[in-house]
């Protein structure tokens, strides 16, 4: 059993850690009632800025396991979201994520150092996925870019003398792309990895073997790697300071932003699940807290009832997609045929 406990207040560090080490080795841990990772990019850009802000993000709640962990009850997308801006695409194997997919096509989060364009942000967050690896427009998050921003981009890609192309296809791994409709983005995780003790010259050093050998943005006046960490040593070289600054204030330092956290008592949880099995997790209250934010689909609230009464089946279940399916409808289809 475990004997530590949760601090009483949450750094941004410490609910990134969650998914940070194996799950027998860290105290949180989310029960398997609880659907995938469905944020949308502009919800992760979103919560960034305001953790770079210090606003508030809500707090967390908790029950705890008989062996000493904390299930994760309500958090889950906004744990995940703030582990994703520690995620360094270049070093994947440090992570070990709750519910997302390949570790080759992970989001990654960049923060653009100059940007020319503002939506609602005080801090340009760019997050950058498999089926959109060249981000979304910075003015509004929600945004696709122009069919002619990413021709552009993939103009670009193709430069990249090191990667081999088929005709039809190409492999968007998560080392080779980076956000389009920026100036000067860098990876967010770069900039919060304390072993860089938020130096400016050693990010700069660590980013010259790391970045695409052909980076060029939309903004920027770079059109390769070297361009590019020239500008980011001189003209962008102050910018990167203030970024850092800010960081180690709102993130590690004194003032850090610091989130809550309840946590449910036994009696709670047996008087939530009545006289069903004591031993399942609970459906019920699990569906009161998931009536507001980003709802659950019919197929996942199936899909996670599912899982309470059958944990043992959920690997199978996640695999019977093969790719085209999300485990939610493969659930959805099986019932459907069953019916049938």
């Amino acid at each position: 059993m475990l004997t530590n406990k949760l601090k009483d207040k949450l750094s941004i560090s410490e609910i990134a850690e969650w998914q940070q080490q194996a799950p027998e080795d860290t105290l949180v841990q989310l029960p398997k009632i609880q659907r995938g990772f469905v944020w949308k990019s502009s919800q992760i850009e979103n919560i960034w800025d305001s953790i770079l802000r210090g606003f508030p993000i809500g707090s967390f709640l908790f029950s705890i396991t008989g062996d000493g962990h904390y299930n994760l009850m309500d958090g889950q997308q906004r744990a995940t979201a703030i582990a994703l801006g520690f995620f360094n695409q270049y070093e994947s194997d440090r992570f070990d994520f709750w519910r997302l997919e390949d570790p080759d096509h992970f989001q990654t989060v960049w923060l653009d150092l100059a940007p020319k364009e503002f939506g609602n942000n005080k801090y340009l967050i760019r997050v950058t996925t498999r089926s959109h690896p060249w981000g979304y427009k910075a003015k509004n998050n929600g945004d696709r870019l122009s069919v002619k921003d990413m021709q552009e981009a993939l103009k670009n890609f193709k430069r990249d003398a090191q990667l081999q192309y088929e005709d039809r296809y190409y492999e968007f791994s998560n080392t080779k792309i980076y956000p389009y409709d920026t100036t000067m983005p860098v990876p967010l995780s770069v900039l919060l990895d304390e072993k860089y003790n938020y130096d400016a010259d050693s990010i700069i050093a660590y980013l010259k073997q790391v970045i695409p050998p052909f980076i060029k943005t939309k903004h920027g006046s770079f059109t390769n790697r070297e361009e590019y960490i020239e500008q980011l040593s001189t003209l962008y070289y102050e910018k990167l300071k203030l970024i850092l600054s800010i960081i180690g204030t709102r993130i590690f330092g004194e003032g850090k932003l610091l989130v809550n956290h309840d946590d449910l008592s036994n009696d709670v949880l047996n008087d939530d699940q009545g006289e069903t099995d004591k031993e399942s997790e609970s459906p019920i209250l699990f569906v009161r807290m998931n009536t507001a934010g980003t709802r659950l689909s019919n197929d996942d609230l199936i899909y996670s009832l599912y899982k309470s009464i059958f944990p043992d089946s959920q690997s199978l279940v996640e695999e019977a997609g093969l790719g085209f399916l999300t485990a939610p409808q493969v659930m959805s289809l099986v019932a459907r045929l069953a019916e049938s």
